[in-house]
């Protein structure tokens, strides 16, 4: 259980979760392109790049298996993530563009339910584990 906690509707979120170890800062340059998630296990550092607010963002980590390639048919419905690694296949299945997300995973151990107050400020993100980290805009 993780809760994301932003200064404001785009530029600072702090990622609180039940273990100390998953607690990450997204700094984000602006409110739909650069992303840095700094975490204090350096193996989860992370870049989001997205080539709009909407469509297709590439998360770069440190480490090479959790490379991925987010591609969404729409800003609200549907993506697709594409990971190196062929296990942590996932499908965003997402309600409306605001509220509600269930992520499904090829992985049962990965199924996670984003669950947001609003489409800019607070989420809660719940995993059967914590080794996945959604971010969402």
């Amino acid at each position: 259980m993780c809760v994301v906690e932003c200064l404001d509707d785009t530029t600072m979120c702090v990622v609180e979760c039940l273990d100390d170890t998953t607690m990450c800062v997204v700094e984000c340059l602006d409110d739909t392109t650069m992303c840095v998630v700094e975490c204090l296990d350096d193996t989860t550092m992370c870049v989001v790049e997205c080539l709009d607010d909407t469509t297709m963002c590439v998360v770069e980590c440190l480490d090479d298996t959790t490379m991925c390639v987010v591609e969404c048919l729409d800003d609200t419905t549907m993506c697709v993530v594409e990971c190196l690694d062929d296990t942590t296949m996932c499908v965003v299945e997402c309600l409306d563009d605001t509220t509600m997300c269930v992520v499904e995973c090829l992985d049962d151990t990965t199924m996670c339910v984003v669950e947001c107050l609003d489409d800019t400020i607070m989420c809660v993100v719940e995993c059967l584990d914590k080794k996945i980290t959604l971010l969402t805009d």
